[in-house]
């Protein structure tokens, strides 16, 4: 958890420095999307059975993150964003595989 607060605080300042720059503008999806990616390992990383996601914890970010990757998706379909700025068809399936299996 310790790595995870720094994690955040690093991603945090370096996009607030690299925001200020030019020609890096656009660097807060990149920070938002990793934010994301470390809240997902967050929730899924467990010790025990003890450790389960339950109604009402903070972990159904899990559930979250889905819908948020289901809409992503939703949005390259739709054409209002590029096949380009979207997972590889592999990789957005593993995700949704990992995530459910920790349901």
């Amino acid at each position: 958890m310790g790595c995870s607060f720094f994690l955040k605080e690093v991603l945090s300042k370096i996009g607030n420095i690299l925001q200020s720059r030019s020609g890096l503008e656009n660097v807060a999806g990149t920070v938002e999307f990793t934010l994301k990616f470390n809240n997902l390992f967050d929730a899924l990383h467990r010790n025990n059975l003890k450790e389960g996601i339950t109604e009402g914890s903070r972990d159904l970010r899990v559930l979250a993150f889905l819908h948020w990757l289901n809409k992503w998706e939703r949005e390259v379909m739709a054409g209002k964003i590029s096949c380009d700025n979207f997972l590889t068809q592999q990789t957005a399936a593993g995700l949704r595989v990992t995530i459910l299996s920790a349901l």
